[in-house]
């Protein structure tokens, strides 16, 4: 929902961002290191919707 805020103004719930920026492609995780021992359940699910934003 994050991203979607950030880049649409959507799912903001009561936050109201400054500014939209549609063209975010980035996150960050904590540790690629902790989501690879997790099965980079982080990564795949954000990067898909990274890759649906284009």
């Amino acid at each position: 929902n994050a991203l979607d805020c950030l880049a649409n103004g959507t799912n903001c719930g009561t936050f109201v961002p400054p500014a939209k920026w549609p063209t975010i492609r980035g996150a960050m995780a904590w540790s690629t290191n902790w989501d690879a021992k997790n099965g980079n359940d982080f990564s795949t699910n954000v990067g898909n919707h990274l890759h649906g934003m284009q």
